[in-house]
């Protein structure tokens, strides 16, 4: 009897116990009687982004740069022969030191459509010279189902105007790109 007890009282301690970790509590009150509770599930999409994993957007876009390297050749003045001195220059020009090396290549390896933006700054000093792109935007499908070597790429080529100083030294840092994912 006193095993009866003990095993009573342990299995009442153990049922409050788990008590209140159930939302939901039922009763048996005989041998062969059931209970039963219903089991529920919610489905997520898992493009989405719900809980992560395959469904998950997944950005990866690289970008290749040329040298973006230019050379700036000032028009000359016109000798003036009366008083010995060159009249001021009237402009010039740009031109891209490597064939290509003005260019930005941007690639999709991501999930999901994107759209790349250009866009230039020039350096403090340099705010006379301004930059444009032939491509102010690119927008990339998707890379799924293609081949890596087949990833949907494009290119913007960047084109400098505006006068450079004869005080500027070789290789001066001018302006910057950047490149924004939309």
């Amino acid at each position: 009897m006193m095993k009866k007890k003990t095993a009573l009282v342990l299995t009442l301690a153990m049922v409050f116990s788990l008590a209140p970790l159930s939302a939901y509590a039922d009763t048996i009150d005989r041998v062969g009687g059931t209970a039963s509770h219903d089991v529920t599930a919610t489905y997520v999409d898992g493009s989405s982004g719900g809980a992560g994993g395959a469904g998950t957007t997944v950005y990866n876009v690289d970008i290749t740069w040329g040298d973006m390297a230019f050379t700036y050749t000032a028009e000359a003045g016109i000798w003036d022969p009366t008083n010995h001195t060159y009249t001021d220059a009237k402009g010039g020009a740009w031109a891209v030191d490597k064939e290509g090396g003005n260019t930005i290549t941007v690639t999709n390896h991501s999930n999901t459509d994107v759209t790349a933006a250009f866009s230039y700054a020039p350096a403090s000093g340099f705010e006379g010279i301004s930059g444009t792109f032939d491509n102010a935007s690119l927008a990339l499908k998707s890379a799924v189902g293609t081949e890596v070597a087949n990833a949907p790429s494009g290119t913007a080529a960047l084109t400098l105007d505006g006068a450079l100083g004869s005080d500027t030294t070789a290789n001066t840092t001018i302006g910057t790109i950047t490149v924004t994912l939309n």
